[in-house]
């Protein structure tokens, strides 16, 4: 499982000031249901959104078009448990993502048909309008960059993931044998996304992610990326050559209820992470407040 990190902060359009304020507890409230009038219309893209409790200061999002399921969320007694059981056995729905709410970051683990962190963003927004507030919940992606003359300088690289775009010769060749047909103009394929694994768990593909940086235009590539560590001590974590990317870790929890810790522990020890939350926190150009009120933030 993919955990993403973000950071987040609030926006004034009127003043275009950004705050940064703890969300924590509303989001809280927002999961305990003690705003049912607004959480009875919770919808993105015409699918029902539950923002639930789970464990500590992780959530459950569930986003669904099963009535079965719906009424069975909202059953006044309903226990992580039980959903947990129906959310096994449901055929609309995948499964919850998992949500870490932080003071000014969040950790999302998301599966193939679970919400994203659009859908997230857009329920927050949602309650905060329904709250007689006009600022807006923004994201800031935590990004960890290398420059292409700095990959010499690193330890050891595990994966390469290259994103071309359509207008990239080598899009057009790729596409063309695979199709049997060139690339004709009309084709509805808007790039090629190529991963590079390694031939053995001690493979270091480090020569070729040089090569790959050195050999094809930056016109070319969208994004540009690698799973490595710059020294031998480090933990291996996603590092964008080109292009923008969050950073992000990998867990794999044997149980359900292993997420949460398996969050907690993943972001503890990704220095790259704590110290993108540490300059995060502070950055001068966010207001810093605790008082909701002062911003004009009702709850």
């Amino acid at each position: 499982m993919n955990v993403n990190y973000f950071g987040y902060y609030l926006h004034d359009h009127k003043t275009n000031k950004d705050y940064q304020i703890d969300l924590s507890d509303l989001f809280d409230s927002i999961s305990n249901n003690k705003y049912p009038d607004i959480n009875s219309n919770l919808y993105y893209n015409g699918d029902r959104i539950y923002p639930l409790p789970y464990l500590g200061s992780t959530y459950l999002l569930i986003q669904s078009r099963d009535n079965e399921l719906i009424k069975f969320i909202e059953r006044a007694t309903l226990k992580h448990e039980d959903l947990s059981t129906k959310l096994g056995t449901a055929n609309s729905v995948g499964m919850a993502s998992y949500v870490k709410f932080e003071p000014n970051w969040i950790a999302i683990v998301s599966k193939v048909l679970s919400p994203r962190i659009q859908a997230l963003s857009h329920i927050i927004n949602h309650f905060i309008r329904c709250l007689g507030s006009d600022l807006e919940f923004k994201l800031a992606a935590f990004n960890d960059k290398v420059s292409k003359k700095d990959i010499v300088k690193l330890n050891h690289v595990s994966s390469i993931s290259i994103g071309l775009n359509a207008s990239s010769s080598l899009t057009s060749k790729l596409v063309g044998t695979l199709l049997g047909n060139g690339y004709p103009a009309t084709s509805d394929i808007g790039g090629i996304e190529i991963r590079l694994k390694p031939s053995s768990s001690k493979s270091n593909l480090k020569k070729d992610l040089q090569n790959i940086a050195i050999n094809i235009p930056d016109s070319d590539i969208d994004e540009l990326d690698a799973r490595g560590k710059i020294e031998a001590t480090d933990r291996m974590r996603d590092l964008y050559i080109h292009g923008s990317g969050g950073l992000k870790d990998f867990i794999r929890p044997r149980y359900e209820h292993e997420i949460p810790s398996s969050i907690t522990k993943a972001a503890s020890l990704n220095t790259a992470l704590q110290a993108k939350i540490k300059e995060f926190s502070g950055d001068p150009n966010y207001i810093k407040t605790s008082d909701p009120h002062a911003i004009g933030l009702n709850w």
